[in-house]
């Protein structure tokens, strides 16, 4: 009879995915958030007026939606890494591919350097802590 027990390197996977849940669940707020609150958050960031454009408050609300949703299929992943560990494994080349266009991204759209310096490393970090804990899965896996 197998164990349904997760292993030490699943659970760590499996916490990584809860706790990156948590982090991008809350974007949801940002779906309703009052236009005059972006455009205070965006002046506070030292980046001016934000366009009050129905393509700008699309954009702004669209990708809140897409990272809350993101949030809940992470927390659906950690709830059983080892049964979902084929679509993680594919995961990690395509954040690097995601990671390296959002600093490209940055640098087209002439983001701030304090904001594309504090992106870049964030994303490449959790991209590489990422790559480690499936590797430890995988590796961990009988037969491997």
């Amino acid at each position: 009879v197998e164990s349904t027990r997760m292993s030490a390197s699943e659970q760590r996977l499996s916490w990584f995915f809860r706790i990156t849940a948590m982090l991008l669940i809350p974007a949801a707020g940002a779906v309703v958030l009052p236009f005059a609150w972006m455009n205070a958050i965006h002046e506070a960031l030292g980046m001016g007026t934000l366009p009050d454009l129905p393509l700008v408050a699309y954009l702004m609300r669209s990708l809140s939606a897409l990272y809350a949703g993101l949030g809940v299929f992470c927390w659906i992943l950690s709830r059983d890494v080892k049964r979902y560990l084929p679509l993680l494994a594919w995961s990690v080349p395509m954040c690097l591919a995601f990671s390296v266009t959002l600093i490209v991204i940055d640098v087209l759209a002439e983001m701030p350097i304090w904001w594309t310096s504090m992106e870049a490393p964030f994303v490449l970090g959790w991209t590489f802590l990422l790559w480690r804990l499936v590797r430890r899965v995988r590796t961990s896996e009988p037969g491997a």
